[in-house]
């Protein structure tokens, strides 16, 4: 006969049944503890989410912000006017007592920038001038042109992204190659084109706190700088880039070189025009000049001969003709004296010779296939360019 469980007149079935019972009872108990303990995690989970929400919906609210600034700086006066500026301590004081700092720059490429900036540097470490030069243009044509050997690094990306903590300037700038004199040079090559829109996108969405306008300024300003050399170059991009705007405003001076036809004509006229609109990001840069250059006669040597007669040919004359036309109209727009000269004299326009290009090469190397007839005419427009240069921007020679 089988045991009835349930009959509880049985002592064991009892004692079995209070053991099931207290067994059901523990096991409810930690069961509706485990509950009580996954709730509380779950709703501090869910508290924490909430909160990590919050903080997100905080986060978008302020990016939205920045990108709706953004936004409203490509439709107004421009991005680099978006943000307030933040110069750096004593910034007028510095720049007023700087150095030459001149930026040769032209929004119109294949003007002749590069090869006029090795030959300055060439010409000004010749006649005993400590030189600096600096290669703002990610392509890298000075750096390939004039550093001393395999061109390094882009040694000057350090500055445009103001990484301070690093090597000093003059612990990076590198030789220029064969130079009559002491020349150096901070390079670039195509890492700087990253560079250079990653600062833009960190400053603009106010990711970087620092004003990036202004880091090259803080690097050039130094004592060290101003006290190691006598003159700085810098070749900028035919582009308003970060470096560009950086060049603009540590520079004192800014030099325009021109091909003289109708086209480049109007480019020099809308640069000077953005010079202007921008004018509250460098308000000490001075325009030293426009010259020509690529000239179709040897301007400079025909004009200094007995018979002065006039060597441009009619479109090089037209030309000249429109570029003051523009420059008369941008500076009566803008309200602004326009100084006397602005356009450099024409015996110091640069004659289009094809060896002009292959001497910046070669005077930066060994041998050189330039004829000697040749490589006087260059190096006399060069002294003369280099010469009326210093005059307007207050360099001792």
């Amino acid at each position: 006969m089988g045991i009835d469980f349930w009959d509880q007149s049985n002592p064991t079935n009892r004692i079995l049944l209070g053991a099931l019972g207290s067994l059901t009872g523990a096991l409810v108990l930690w069961l509706l503890r485990l509950s009580w303990v996954w709730l509380k995690s779950r709703n501090t989970r869910l508290k924490k989410l909430k909160t990590e929400i919050s903080s997100l919906k905080g986060e978008l609210g302020t990016l939205q912000k920045r990108l709706h600034g953004a936004e409203k700086a490509v439709e107004g006066d421009g991005l680099w006017l978006a943000r307030p500026l933040v110069q750096p301590d004593h910034y007028a004081v510095l720049l007023q007592q700087s150095i030459p700092i001149i930026t040769v720059a032209n929004l119109k490429g294949g003007v002749g920038k590069t090869t006029l900036t090795a030959h300055l540097a060439r010409f000004y470490a010749g006649i005993g001038k400590r030189v600096l030069a600096i290669d703002l243009d990610y392509q890298g044509s000075l750096s390939n042109l004039a550093a001393q050997g395999d061109v390094p690094s882009s040694r000057v990306s350090n500055f445009v992204a103001g990484e301070f903590n690093g090597p000093n300037i003059n612990e990076l700038a590198w030789p220029m190659e064969n130079a009559p004199g002491y020349a150096r040079i901070l390079t670039s090559y195509y890492e700087l084109a990253r560079i250079e829109n990653q600062v833009l996108v960190h400053w603009l969405t106010q990711r970087e706190e620092r004003d990036a306008r202004y880091f090259l300024a803080a690097a050039l300003l130094t004592q060290d700088v101003q006290e190691s050399y006598d003159i700085i170059l810098i070749d900028a991009a035919p582009r308003i880039t970060t470096s560009t705007v950086q060049a603009l405003c540590t520079s004192t001076n800014v030099l325009i070189p021109t091909k003289l036809d109708a086209v480049s004509a109007d480019a020099v006229g809308y640069f000077v025009e953005q010079l202007f609109i921008m004018e509250k990001l460098w308000p000490f840069l001075n325009l030293a000049g426009v010259v020509g250059t690529m000239t179709e006669n040897n301007i400079g040597a025909l004009s200094e001969a007995s018979d002065r007669r006039d060597p441009m040919i009619d479109f090089e004359q037209d030309a000249i003709f429109r570029i003051q036309q523009r420059l008369d109209s941008t500076y009566d727009a803008y309200s602004k004296s326009q100084p006397p000269s602005l356009i450099l004299p024409h015996t110091t326009f640069i004659p289009g010779k094809r060896d002009i290009s292959r001497l910046a090469n070669e005077q930066f190397s060994e041998a050189s296939d330039v004829s000697p007839a040749n490589r006087l005419v260059i190096e006399a427009a060069f002294d003369r360019l280099g010469r009326e240069l210093a005059n307007r921007v207050n360099l001792q020679i």
